[in-house]
């Protein structure tokens, strides 16, 4: 299904925020915070700040937003935005419970992976596949109350 939500961790909220953690085997160490500044059935904006040595240092803004509309449809366009760089001409994908998006980001393609994991679904899993694969884990930080 064409829903952006069902592949977000379970409990993700606009606003609430998140640890960015980065997959250095066997461990996940936080590199950076950041929220989803909206999220809903067909689109998903997420905005944080890492740093991550030798790696990438500053802001994260990723978008993706399902253009054809369709919550049954299994693929179709969409568009992807990568820090300020929009490809209008993307397709995503569901394949395996993950939503895939395959977009030319600043001249080079890359798939961008979504999907639910955790031990109660309440993270958001995102690969990012091109030029090796960099797997980050978004985490909610729960705040005492």
């Amino acid at each position: 299904m064409g829903i952006i939500t069902q592949f977000a961790g379970v409990g993700t909220t606009a606003g609430a925020p998140e640890s960015i953690e980065l997959h250095v085997w066997p461990a996940w160490p936080q590199f950076g915070r950041g929220s989803f500044s909206h999220i809903d059935t067909y689109t998903a904006s997420f905005t944080g700040e890492v740093d991550i040595p030798l790696v990438y240092s500053g802001a994260v803004n990723v978008s993706f937003d399902l253009t054809d509309r369709d919550p049954k449809a299994e693929d179709g366009p969409c568009r992807v935005t990568v820090n300020g760089l929009t490809d209008h001409n993307a397709t995503y994908q569901i394949r395996n419970s993950r939503l895939e998006f395959r977009a030319e980001i600043n001249g080079r393609t890359r798939t961008v992976v979504m999907y639910r994991t955790g031990s109660e679904q309440d993270c958001t899993m995102v690969e990012v596949r091109g030029a090796g694969t960099k797997t980050l884990r978004l985490r909610p930080l729960h705040t005492p109350g």
